[in-house]
């Protein structure tokens, strides 16, 4: 039976090929949209996810009140020792110095290799691998990584770009130089997840090493009113432990921050926040500098929004199409009932042809999404590329496909199925459709929807052709910024 429902089907779009290329190409639209922001969202929102007790892992922060009002993501150095050591409820608890600095690979050419600006930099302890987690140790020296100064872990990929090696291992003992005249001994290698991660450090090199050398001035990793957004304290609860019991031990440390705080007229606490939430709070920031700006959960909602609006518009345009249509149809539908077809026979037909459609239109929406993501790719967040062969994405377009011919096709087959034999035979059935105002208050809405939205993308290109045109007040031309040393 089901096999005849899409045979019949296959034979009326055949029949109406023309009007089935409109509709197609319409969907196919709507949907490709509406792909593109489904995996734009799933990218955004899905960073940190994969790291174990992801749930449990939190980001102290420090928030001012007083003379000045906002919040810091920087925590004092003496900060991870202390929880370590006097507070209840956590695992563990890292510490790292985030920083920039041209890297040289030590050797005994006239030339060593120099590569600049490595932002992927961190000075870290022990507990960082234990409390972030997610990664895959390559050397089997895990245990004794960052236990002295001078070390450093190098990602698989900084191994063989730092010595031009093709086994990773081979990187180990071998000496790099930060900042000009700071040795270091790779000591291990690891494996970056390959998931998205706001975590993008890829050269670990032991704490110690900062507090024993010449930069121990530059970064102050001892001293308790030290807020630089550069030092970072994440920590990993234990099981069943809530975050405001850690808050609630945060006392002794806001005072020892006063008491080295210059200025008494600020109020300083410490606050959590949650790993889920790193990848989203500007004021807190993220670690990626080739990002924009984190991401916002407000826009992805509107992406949402629009995505939904998109396959309602979609679908109600199908609807409209068909019921037009519907007169043209009557005399097959008079030929079905005489024959025997019985009203829920006819409407799973049509309702057959309408998912047969989508799907042609959903295979054509792929490859518009792939040319449509090509081609605004400077529109879109770095890293994030659209892969439409995954399970996320085969789950998706399956409910697609089956809410999109459940709503675009139940009215018309509804209105379709009520024609009377002898009405649809001699093509009397007008008075069918003026039964009922559905359609004319579906047009009213499809309309309302569309100029919204060509409104809406009228203001906002009025609004960045302004901002690009504005008068800065100066002349923009032949000024170079530069990064101090």
């Amino acid at each position: 039976m089901i096999r005849n429902y899409f045979k019949v089907a296959w034979r009326t779009l055949l029949k109406n090929r023309w009007h089935s290329i409109i509709n197609i190409v319409g969907l196919a639209t709507s949907i490709s949209v509406c792909v593109v922001l489904f995996l734009l969202y799933q990218y955004e929102s899905g960073f940190d996810k994969f790291r174990p007790n992801y749930d449990r892992i939190y980001r102290v922060y420090s928030q001012f009140s007083g003379v000045f009002e906002g919040v810091n993501r920087g925590v004092p150095g003496p900060a991870a020792a202390k929880l370590k050591g006097e507070f209840t409820g956590i695992e563990s608890a890292t510490a790292f110095f985030n920083l920039t600095s041209d890297v040289k690979v030590k050797d005994e050419s006239a030339t060593p290799k120099v590569f600049k600006n490595q932002g992927d930099v961190i000075f870290t302890d022990a507990d960082y691998f234990k409390t972030i987690g997610g990664y895959t140790w390559i050397s089997n020296n895990q245990e004794a990584f960052l236990s002295e100064p001078f070390q450093v872990i190098l990602s698989e990929a900084k191994a063989k770009k730092y010595f031009s090696v093709e086994d990773p291992l081979d990187a180990i003992d071998r000496v790099l130089i930060y900042r000009d005249s700071i040795e270091v001994t790779v000591s291990g290698i690891v494996s970056l997840p390959d998931e998205n991660t706001d975590f993008i450090f890829q050269d670990f090199i032991s704490l110690s090493t900062a507090t024993d050398s010449r930069l121990k001035n530059q970064i102050d990793l001892e001293g308790w009113a030290n807020t630089n957004s550069s030092s970072q304290l994440f920590i990993k609860l234990l099981p069943g432990v809530e975050a405001v019991q850690i808050e609630s031990q945060f006392g002794p440390l806001d005072e020892l921050y006063r008491a080295s705080s210059p200025d008494e007229d600020w109020k300083h606490k410490y606050r959590l926040q949650p790993l889920s939430e790193l990848h989203y709070n500007a004021n807190l920031g993220i670690f990626d500098s080739t990002r924009w700006s984190p991401a916002s959960r407000k826009t992805l909602s509107i992406f949402l929004l629009v995505s939904v609006l998109l396959i309602i518009i979609a679908a109600i345009n199908f609807v409209n199409l068909e019921t037009a249509k519907a007169t043209l149809r009557a005399q097959d539908i008079g030929i079905r009932k005489t024959l025997g077809s019985t009203r829920i026979s006819l409407i799973f037909q049509y309702m057959g042809e309408t998912a047969l459609l989508t799907l042609f239109a959903i295979l054509l929406s792929l490859t518009l999404a792939d040319l449509g993501a090509r081609y605004f790719d400077d529109f879109f967040p770095m890293g994030f590329s659209v892969e439409l062969i995954s399970w996320q994405n085969l789950i998706f377009l399956s409910v697609l496909w089956v809410l999109i011919t459940i709503l675009a096709s139940l009215y018309p087959a509804t209105i379709i199925s009520k024609f009377k034999t002898t009405d649809a035979l001699y093509g009397r059935v007008s008075h069918v459709l003026g039964k009922t105002n559905i359609r004319q208050g579906l047009i009213v809405f499809q309309f309302c929807v569309a100029q919204f939205f060509i409104i809406s993308t009228l203001i906002v290109g009025k609004q960045i052709k302004y901002m690009l045109e504005k008068d800065l007040g100066f002349n923009t031309d032949a000024i170079v910024v530069l990064n101090l040393p």
